[in-house]
C-alpha cells in the first residue's frame, strides 16, 4: 500500500472514531423524554421553579343586613416545584382598586397585637416587608408580606398566607374587584403571578 493510500486510511480511521465517540456521547445522555417523565414522577422542574394559587371561600351579605361587604377568606400558598431550594421568600397580594378593601390576617406589626388573631406560640406569622408598607398599601392597594417562620423553602416545600380576610365593599366603580397574588424569591426577582385571581362582580 502507497503512503496515498496509506493516509487516506488513517484518515477513515480518525473520522470512524471520532463519530463512535460522538454516539457514545448521545447514547449516555439523557433524553428530554427521560428527563420529562423524570420532572412528572418528582413533580418538580429542573432547577429553579415555583408556583403560586389562591384557595378561598366567599361570605356573601344576606339581603336583609345593612353591611354590604363582601368577605373572603382563604389561603394563598406558594410551592417551590423546582430542584434547588429559595431563599428569602416574599408575597405580595395586590387589591383593585385599592381602595375597595382591606387585607387582615396573622400579621405582625410594631404593636403588640398583630391585625389577627394570633396563636400563642406566633406560628405561621407574617410581618409587612417594610417600615412604609402599612402606608404604601393605603395608597395602591398592595400588601407586601414575608414570613417570620421561613427563610428557606427547600424543593418540593410550600408555604402559606393562612386564613387571611378580605373585606371588600362595592367600587363606585368598576364594578368589580380583583384581587392578585405575587411571589418572589432570591433566585426569581421577578416574581411568580398566581395561577388564579379572586374576582368579585357586585
Amino acid at each position: 500500500m502507497d503512503t496515498k493510500h496509506t493516509q487516506t486510511v488513517l484518515s477513515y480511521c480518525a473520522e470512524l472514531s471520532r463519530y463512535a465517540a460522538l454516539i457514545k456521547q448521545e447514547l449516555t445522555k439523557p433524553s428530554s423524554v427521560e428527563s420529562k417523565k423524570q420532572e412528572q414522577e418528582t413533580g418538580r422542574e429542573a432547577g429553579v421553579g415555583g408556583t403560586a394559587f389562591f384557595t378561598y371561600s366567599v361570605i356573601l351579605p344576606d339581603n336583609g343586613e345593612e353591611e354590604t361587604d363582601v368577605l373572603v377568606m382563604g389561603d394563598f400558598i406558594v410551592k417551590n416545584t423546582g430542584s434547588e431550594p429559595l431563599h428569602a421568600p416574599m408575597i405580595c397580594i395586590r387589591i383593585s382598586p385599592a381602595e375597595a378593601g382591606t387585607l387582615s390576617g396573622k400579621i405582625r406589626t410594631n404593636k403588640r397585637r398583630s391585625s389577627f388573631f394570633i396563636e400563642a406560640n406566633h406560628a405561621n406569622e407574617w410581618h409587612y416587608a417594610g417600615q412604609d408598607e402599612v402606608e404604601r398599601k393605603k395608597a395602591n392597594g398592595e400588601y407586601w408580606l414575608a414570613p417570620n417562620f421561613c427563610n428557606e423553602l427547600a424543593a418540593g416545600e410550600s408555604l402559606a398566607f393562612s386564613n387571611f380576610t378580605l373585606s371588600l365593599s362595592k367600587p363606585p366603580e368598576p364594578n368589580s374587584i380583583i384581587v392578585e397574588g405575587f411571589a418572589y424569591f432570591k433566585e426569581q426577582s421577578e416574581g411568580i403571578f398566581s395561577l388564579n385571581n379572586i374576582v368579585i362582580n357586585f
